[in-house]
């Protein structure tokens, strides 16, 4: 993931973001709860599995708003 990209991400989109990296286990860090701006630091192929395979724990009301925060991560 870019600066830009994540720069680019509204405060739902970032809301989605975070929890699938610090709230679905396994989390990225066991005990700690990355900000943001670290998410820069994942590699993005990682990063990409993670979100589309949380996709089953988002609530389906909120599906459109994670398939704008894939689309962006993928560009």
């Amino acid at each position: 993931m870019r600066i830009e990209q994540l720069k680019s991400l509204d405060e739902d989109e970032l809301a989605i973001l975070w929890y699938c990296v610090n709230k679905i286990e396994p989390t990225v860090i066991t005990g700690i709860e990355l900000e943001p701006e670290l998410f820069t630091s994942i590699k993005h192929k990682a990063l990409m599995n993670r979100v589309t395979n949380s996709r089953i724990n988002i609530k389906e009301e909120h599906h459109q708003v994670f398939d704008g925060l894939v689309a962006k991560l993928r560009v």
